[in-house]
């Protein structure tokens, strides 16, 4: 007995603008906006309608940025920015389990973010060095939600309602320094410092973040690269990826919640071959602490009202790697390639019995290979193939049942132990560049291909204990579309 995909569909929108206007000859004010909105729905089900499913995602991601730039002398400038952001994410699933069991449930998660910031930078280049320093503010906004609906019958009597939404507000003061330094004609060294200052309701917290990278030119072809730096993030991003289209929910650090920390290291070398061909090659190594994740334990996670009470604190991860860059002329256009090979852990006290497992986003190969070329003098083709290997999810590898109503419980092997497919596809574009006749402004038209050869590309995993198989829903097929830009 097959499920039948009786709908899945996925549509988006992005529009973005900037308006510029120069003050004498050393100003300038402008402003900038980004609106985008996803919204993607998959439903299946049975024949007889024994089990439906219907899962919808709801994104969308604005952004005001007003800017005014001026030069106060020859040698110092000054940046200012007011911006305004706001980013939500939220996932609903609908399961309507067997026509005799009757049970249905509903579970909705997902979080609003608004973040209103205020920066100013100031620039100072002497002979030697290059100065900058300023200050960031931000006054930030966090809802996480989550609803949990489940409703049983008289042989199951299992009913749950769980109704989480949590306020939480954040000020955030970070100034900072940093000097690049020019030691020799061909060394340079980059020291900065940065104190970031977070206040919640019921915390602070203050830290130190240093960063120091180095420049070699060491031959006129050939260049070494390394760099140390601390970060504090505190944002953390909790997500649940079993069995389903990602649940995710973003948290503010708090007296309870500390901020995460990441120290990075880098080593790259860099050379370019017959003054064309440029080509990278870099390793680096990330240390992480204070990472969360959901408790293993699932009875715990219905049985409360706040988020912090299905938190597992204190995890530490690794994240390792080496990245291969190269680019240059192809014929009269331009061509490069990128490729990753990378590895990334966390390990928590009492998850995946305290050993280390691989991390979502742990994704061995990435490759990126793109090429321009033009056709004439206003027409020109560009295309982009990307391959990235699945990333590790949570898939179970038996289901137990405990009698005729498919009620059980899943068997896993251990946490991310899996992965999905294979993710690739080809990008196709073709661009007519010229001046309008009146005015002389630049505009241009592009025709787009998205996903030009068909790649059937998974967005979602599941497991029905109906058929005892995991199902996977792919991605839309190709999408075609046509952009216009115009310079005022």
């Amino acid at each position: 007995m097959l499920p039948l995909y009786s709908d899945v569909s996925y549509n988006f929108y992005d529009i973005n603008g900037k308006f510029n206007h120069r003050i004498k000859d050393t100003g300038k004010i402008f402003l900038s906006f980004y609106l985008n909105g996803d919204r993607a729905s998959a439903t299946d089900e049975f024949r007889d309608r024994s089990y439906v499913n219907n899962t919808k995602l709801n994104l969308n991601n604005r952004s005001l940025t007003l800017g005014y730039n001026t030069k106060l002398s020859p040698k110092l400038f000054v940046e200012n920015y007011l911006i305004h952001s706001s980013y939500s994410r939220y996932v609903n699933e609908e399961t309507i389990s067997s026509k005799d069991l009757g049970r249905e449930s509903n579970i909705s998660t997902g979080f609003s973010v608004q973040d209103n910031i205020w920066k100013t930078r100031f620039g100072l280049t002497t002979n030697r060095h290059k100065i900058k320093f300023g200050a960031d503010a931000h006054w930030k906004e966090f809802i996480p939600t989550q609803f949990i609906s489940v409703q049983g019958n008289d042989l199951v009597p299992l009913d749950t309602i769980r109704n989480i939404t949590e306020v939480q507000q954040a000020i955030e003061i970070s100034p900072y320094v940093e000097d690049e330094l020019r030691i020799t004609k061909g060394l340079n060294i980059n020291l900065g410092l940065r104190f970031p200052f977070y206040l919640t309701k019921t915390a602070k917290y203050n830290f130190l973040e240093p960063r120091a990278s180095l420049r070699w030119l060491m031959t006129e072809s050939f260049s070494l690269k390394a760099g140390y730096a601390r970060m504090y993030q505190f944002t953390h991003a909790l997500i649940n990826n079993f069995n389903s289209m990602e649940h995710e929910i973003w948290l503010s650090a708090h007296e309870n919640l500390p901020p995460q920390s990441t120290d990075i290291i880098s080593l790259g070398v860099f050379t370019q071959w017959k003054k064309k061909l440029d080509i990278g090659l870099e390793g680096y190594y990330k240390k992480m602490a204070s990472l969360i994740e959901y408790k293993p334990s699932v009875e715990e996670m219905y049985q409360t009202d706040q988020f912090e009470n299905f938190l597992e604190k204190g995890g530490t991860g690794e994240a390792y790697g080496m990245e291969l860059f190269a680019q240059g002329p192809l014929g009269p256009g331009f061509a490069s390639l990128s490729y990753t090979l990378s590895w990334n852990f966390r390990q928590f006290e009492n998850i995946n019995f305290g050993r280390p497992y691989p991390f979502l986003f742990d994704r061995r190969h990435v490759l990126d290979i793109t090429a321009q070329y033009p056709l004439n003098e206003k027409w020109g083709l560009s295309t982009a193939w990307t391959f990235n290997s699945g990333r590790a999810t949570n898939l179970p590898v038996a289901y137990i049942k405990t009698n005729e109503y498919y009620l059980g419980y899943y068997a896993f092997e251990g946490k991310n132990q899996q992965n999905l497919p294979p993710y690739h596809r080809l990008d196709i574009s073709a661009k007519r560049e010229s001046k309008t006749k009146k005015r002389g402004r630049y505009q241009y038209i592009s025709f787009n291909l998205y996903n030009a050869y068909l790649r059937k590309n998974p967005v979602m995993v599941y497991f029905m204990p109906q058929d005892e198989k995991a199902h996977k829903v792919t991605s839309f097929f190709v999408v075609p579309s046509v952009s216009y830009g115009l310079t005022f």
